[in-house]
């Protein structure tokens, strides 16, 4: 609820919010949430299948080279 996360923000409490959608950005998610009427929240409490994905990648092989099919959202995760 809003409540609940404003107590977290307002006491400090470190919190993640994960989603397998890998079709939103942190920013987005963020996004939406503010037009639901919770607070704004940082890109850092968002964790999305996306970024996952792309730091798997990046463990198991550094340098590789993906070819990525997806929406802007994985895009952008592999990129960052």
């Amino acid at each position: 609820s809003p409540a609940f996360l404003q107590a977290l923000l307002a006491q400090d409490i470190a919190f993640l919010c994960l989603t397998n959608n890998s079709g939103a950005t942190p920013q987005a998610l963020s996004d939406k949430l503010v037009r639901l009427g919770f607070p704004r929240l940082m890109e850092n409490h968002f964790l999305t299948a996306a970024q996952v994905a792309s730091r798997f990648i990046h463990q198991q092989q550094p340098d590789a080279l993906v070819y990525v099919v997806g929406e802007a959202a994985l895009k952008q995760a592999m990129r960052d």
